[in-house]
């Protein structure tokens, strides 16, 4: 599952650079599943121990913690 991202706007052409999709409905950030390396948006994965965990977290708990209903994802 993807990671979500806490991209401010004015980080927004990095973090696209590096890989990042944005999810337009969501209005969020994300590091798609195809991307290995996490360490280049690391200033940008939110703190919450939800949405970090070993391996990846379910998108639906990172977006819970996020305010977004999971079950309209």
């Amino acid at each position: 599952m993807p990671y979500l991202l806490k991209v401010p706007y004015s980080d927004k052409d990095e973090a696209k650079g590096l890989g990042a999709l944005w999810i337009a409905d969501r209005k969020t950030w994300v590091i798609p599943d195809y991307i290995s390396d996490l360490n280049p948006f690391k200033k940008w994965i939110p703190a919450h121990p939800g949405c970090i965990v070993a391996g990846r977290a379910p998108l639906s708990m990172c977006l819970s913690y996020s305010g977004v209903n999971p079950m309209q994802v």
